[in-house]
């Protein structure tokens, strides 16, 4: 199998150092190399695919980072990627007209259909990006969800502050609030619902979604490109855009699973925090949760996809005793704690 690898010459690539018996190119100068996919077989018409997404191939990224990947089995796709590879690489051996960055030339097939789903496909910076991000903000008639790690992008911004504006419902979540800072203060100022991943590791999503479960045209917006300047403007990077209810529901699962884990314990305070009672912990066949507090409170039993298991109401001072049904597997589960004035999770964990 011939194998040709790419990659940036200022990121951190120990596994590359080592002789390898594939050719590698480093791309050096101005930006980076910020592409994350693989071409497989473009020239064979039932094996042929792509793999893309925000994952870089490191441990973290691969196993605990919030991260995304995506495949598509198709053969325009991938030839389609393959020129643009290959206009990265150029002509071997000595990689003459090879073209990265500013270089490129906007020489790629933009538009897809895969089954009866349309996919569109850019690659900056030399297909104006944000213009067509952009594009499908302003499309959105119902709810906006964003995940990002970065966002700086003054143009993006204002498109999601007239979308809260003209009574659609958006909601934010980044990684970085420092270099993040001016933007999610323009969107809190505008009462834009806004959430900052505070755990250790690295929320490195690169995703929005848009009318997910609305008629009018449900779709995910994902790939290697940071909602930034450099993205758009410097760096070497891929952006899909998938107009498919079925793609937008399954990352609407995943927003709303970080969401309940970042929003909720943003909104709990100490006080709340104390006031709840939950054991055994792990538990197996019972759970018992106790409200300690003067106010009643609704409790929502949510899994690590969002997905809500149950949900209950508890009176002031009450214990509540939860059987577990043996068909919930073993894992890691939230409970979401709210009464009138403020909210709270707690975690815990199902062991048999």
């Amino acid at each position: 199998v011939k194998v040709r690898y790419l990659a940036d010459d200022e990121t951190s690539n120990s596994a590359l150092e080592e002789p390898l018996l594939f050719p590698i190119l480093f791309r050096s100068g101005e930006g980076i190399m910020h592409n994350k996919f693989i071409v497989a077989d473009a020239d064979v018409h039932d094996q042929a695919w792509v793999w893309t997404g925000s994952t870089n191939f490191s441990t973290n990224q691969l196993s605990t980072d919030p991260n995304h990947a995506i495949i598509f089995q198709d053969q325009g796709m991938a030839i389609s990627y393959r020129k643009e590879f290959d206009e990265f690489w150029g002509q071997d051996p000595g990689h003459d007209e090879s073209r990265y960055g500013s270089g490129k030339t906007d020489n790629t097939i933009h538009g897809f259909l895969l089954g009866s789903t349309e996919v569109e496909s850019y690659f900056s910076p030399s297909d104006e990006t944000s213009c067509h991000i952009l594009k499908e903000i302003r499309s959105a008639s119902e709810h906006i969800q964003v995940a990002l790690l970065l966002l700086t992008k003054e143009d993006l911004v204002d498109a999601l502050i007239e979308r809260h504006e003209h009574f659609i419902d958006v909601r934010v979540i980044v990684e970085d609030e420092e270099i993040s800072s001016l933007a999610l203060s323009r969107l809190r100022q505008a009462g834009i619902k806004t959430a900052v991943h505070e755990f250790g590791n690295i929320f490195h999503h690169k995703y929005a979604i848009i009318d997910e479960g609305v008629n009018s045209d449900p779709l995910v917006i994902t790939g290697s490109h940071n909602w930034t300047f450099s993205a758009d403007n410097i760096n070497d990077e891929n952006t899909l855009i998938i107009h498919d209810q079925s793609s937008a529901n399954i990352f609407r699962q995943e927003f709303e699973a970080r969401w309940a884990e970042l929003e909720s314990t943003s909104a709990a305070t100490p006080s709340a925090m104390n006031e709840i009672v939950i054991h055994p912990n792990p538990a197996s066949n019972k759970l018992v949760i106790s409200n300690t507090r003067d106010s009643r409170c609704t409790v929502s039993w949510i899994d690590l996809r969002g997905d809500i298991i149950s949900k209950h109401r508890i009176s002031a001072h009450e214990t509540l005793e939860l059987e577990i049904n043996q068909d919930i597997p073993n894992g890691i589960y939230l409970m979401h704690w709210s009464w009138p004035d403020e909210k709270a999770i707690s975690r815990f964990a199902i062991q048999r």
